[in-house]
């Protein structure tokens, strides 16, 4: 009886889990607030996002990866941990 009334909840409300759905899959995690701006048809817009995160999630890409980017120059590929023995 739980299962096939949660699954009426969901199929009635189905708009609004997709809606929910693509807002985690681009920003990961929602406050409460981002939540309801999404489901009232609002954009969210976070002011601490990087211009290339912003740039992506314009052009419907979602982020690379959920760590965040320090704008740090990548490592000198020649120097691996050398591990003592």
């Amino acid at each position: 009886e739980g299962e096939a009334t949660a699954r009426e909840i969901l199929t009635e409300h189905i708009d609004q889990l997709h809606t929910l759905a693509n807002g985690l899959l681009e920003f990961e995690t929602l406050s409460a607030a981002e939540i309801d701006q999404l489901l009232k048809g609002e954009k969210i817009v976070r002011p601490d996002e990087s211009d290339e995160a912003q740039a992506a999630r314009e052009a419907g890409r979602p982020r690379r990866t959920s760590v965040p980017t320090s704008n740090r120059p990548a490592p000198d590929p020649g120097m691996e941990p050398d591990p003592q023995t």
